[in-house]
């Protein structure tokens, strides 16, 4: 009896726990969107109460009057092309690491590791004289090569990590029956390694949508900003009227919501496969 009323006592202070979780997460999200919703007079009349008289004028005018879907669409460019340009590179690099042998591979290995701990402020200056003269400033390429170069550390590390949990008798059996290096990749890493894939994307898209100081770096055009650059212009421009960049920040945290949920099946999916002996 005393040890039923010990566990009911511990799910009923875990479920607490959870639920204040939950809501500290939720609450600037249901700040924003409510009070995006708002004019500024009703926001600063009184910003917790929700909003008297809905309305999407201030979504409106972020479309129509400041193009955000255009930096929106600037943002899934950049998120995209550095997605497929990570994986494809961390796919081979991480086999490579995790299976092949070949001289300098734990130095080369460590040197990869390392660089994950190097502030990106500290390249930044000779990486924007280089790509001054390689004509990269200004676009979409420059970025994607930057961010591409800044999230490969990490991939590496969590497929190389995946990787070696594969049995090895998978690769010789595949090797046995003629494979060759990229069927290997193809047939084997990929489906196996859907976990690390899927976690990875998610962390990677994360990150790109996030960034802020590449993309305001690399890309000075107004008609190139990422929508991360495009918020940071709008908070000065209407400083005094915080409602339009709450729906802005409300949008930009929708992406990886929507996102998200669009291949959530997928994920969940290549959560569950596991090696087959």
């Amino acid at each position: 009896m005393q040890r039923t009323w010990k566990n009911k006592l511990g799910r009923a202070l875990l479920v607490a726990i959870l639920v204040a979780l939950v809501v500290v997460f939720l609450y600037p999200l249901i700040f924003m969107t409510l009070n995006s919703m708002k004019d500024k007079i009703e926001y600063y009349s009184n910003a917790f109460a929700l909003p008297s008289a809905p309305t999407l004028d201030n979504y409106i005018a972020l479309f129509n009057k400041f193009g955000i879907g255009r930096y929106l669409g600037n943002t899934l460019i950049i998120s995209a092309g550095s997605l497929v340009l990570t994986l494809v590179c961390a796919l081979f690099a991480s086999y490579a690491f995790a299976r092949m042998k070949f001289r300098g591979k734990s130095p080369a290995y460590l040197f990869i590791i390392c660089t994950m701990f190097l502030p990106a402020q500290v390249i930044m200056i000779p990486l924007y004289v280089m790509y001054a003269k390689m004509g990269l400033i200004n676009t979409y390429t420059g970025v994607i090569l930057a961010t591409t170069a800044a999230m490969l550390p990490n991939t590496i590390l969590l497929l190389r990590s995946n990787f070696i949990t594969i049995d090895k008798e998978i690769f010789e059996a595949a090797k046995l029956d003629g494979a060759g290096y990229f069927q290997i990749v193809k047939n084997i890493l990929i489906p196996l390694g859907k976990p690390a894939i899927a976690i990875s994307s998610i962390f990677n898209f994360l990150v790109v949508c996030n960034d802020l100081f590449r993309p305001m770096i690399l890309l000075q055009a107004a008609d190139k900003r990422t929508l991360t650059v495009a918020l940071a212009a709008l908070s000065s421009q209407k400083f005094g009227d915080p409602t339009y960049l709450f729906a802005g920040l409300t949008i930009s945290a929708l992406v990886p919501l929507i996102v998200y949920l669009i291949f959530s099946k997928s994920i969940v999916k290549g959560l569950t496969v596991g090696s087959i002996k």
